[in-house]
């Protein structure tokens, strides 16, 4: 096995080879630690609690099927509940609003401080900051992506003008996106 590497020989197969070594303990004569990643934190606590409604044909009322209140986890404060991820989200009034006040030169702290106001505390705003600050930067990146191929389309176009020899040809997608 002259002239293969350490790390070459341990993917061989090990009944051909008398010098197979994980690749592990080349790894830990090279520096690395024999470390274990950190659990990860617990997401899921299996929580029964449950209400179940069947919506019952012949009398045309709602039934409750199951009903359990018993929760096997600690519930979030409600000053924290704006924090969960199911309760961030930015709603099309909002996105609406901020667009407005956006487009008349308000910065988006002080969006969010006057939204804040609207609704009373940031218990009740439905989503953080970060949240709309997120979005934007997403509309600003989508309309940057548009612009920048838009005006490479329009460069491309001009030079086609000027040199009959010069060609040039691009697709979209169905988001009428520059594909290639």
């Amino acid at each position: 096995m002259a002239g293969t590497s350490r790390v070459a020989r341990a993917y061989e197969d090990e009944d051909d080879n008398d010098d197979y070594q994980p690749i592990s303990s080349l790894l830990l004569g090279m520096g690395a630690t024999d470390r274990v990643r950190a659990p990860r934190d617990v997401t899921r606590a299996g929580c029964r609690v449950a209400f179940r409604v069947n919506f019952n044909r012949d009398t045309g009322l709602w039934i409750v099927r199951e009903f359990f209140v018993d929760h096997n986890h600690l519930l979030a404060l409600p000053s924290q509940v704006q924090f969960i991820k199911s309760n961030r989200i930015v709603k099309y009034a909002k996105i609406a609003q901020v667009k407005s006040m956006r487009n008349v030169g308000v910065k988006t702290s002080q969006v969010v401080d006057f939204m804040v106001e609207q609704v009373g505390t940031y218990e009740n705003m439905g989503c953080i900051r970060k949240d709309v600050q997120n979005w934007l930067d997403a509309v600003r990146r989508d309309e940057q992506l548009e612009s920048d191929s838009d005006t490479v389309i329009a460069y491309l176009m001009a030079k086609a003008e000027a040199d009959p020899g010069f060609f040039f040809k691009y697709s979209v997608d169905e988001n009428n996106r520059l594909e290639n």
